[in-house]
């Protein structure tokens, strides 16, 4: 009886966090719900109409942007083809502020696209203020790019093995 009680208090207690959201994107999935509330503090909400350029190669990285709807065309060079398409609960910009702090590539929006943002600086600062919640962040993206990093290589490993087999291989004679 006493173990009924103590779940029902805790159930009334316990609320899922209103910023729980942002655990969709792969690197704030290790962050509790104050880190949470701590991040979406400094997270903007932005709106871009089908076909609007979010930015372009060469433009300084002032902001990283997590897609909450929509879909936009990413043309650039850390791309297996060119470009991409990216929708939601992906982000874009973390490459480059780990990079030059510009941007390697380009990025349009294909349909209307909301997007939140937050600015490389503010980004930097919670990493460096709250260590804690910066490895757990850091721990995110090393994960993300490790996983980007092997999925590129059998991208091009399944190229070049394309390449090198002749034309008839794998046809019945």
């Amino acid at each position: 009886m006493i173990k009924m009680i103590v779940g029902w208090l805790k159930s009334l207690l316990h609320k899922p966090s209103k910023y729980a959201s942002l655990r969709r994107y792969s690197i704030f999935k290790q962050l509790d719900s104050f880190e949470l509330y701590l991040l979406n503090n400094f997270m903007h909400h932005r709106s871009f109409k089908q076909g609007e350029l979010l930015f372009d190669v060469g433009y300084p990285l002032e902001v990283v942007f997590f897609i909450e709807k929509g879909e936009i065309e990413v043309i650039g060079k850390a791309n297996p083809n060119g470009r991409s398409i990216l929708s939601k609960n992906q982000w874009i910009g973390i490459m480059d502020m780990f990079y030059e702090n510009i941007r390697s590539s380009s990025a349009k929006a294909l349909t209307d696209v909301q997007v939140l943002a937050i600015s490389r600086e503010d980004l930097m600062d919670i990493i460096h203020k709250n260590p804690h919640m910066g490895l757990k962040i850091l721990q995110g993206i090393c994960e993300s790019f490790s996983n980007y990093i092997f999925t590129l290589s059998d991208c091009l490993h399944t190229a070049a093995s394309d390449v090198n087999r002749p034309a008839d291989a794998g046809e019945g004679k």
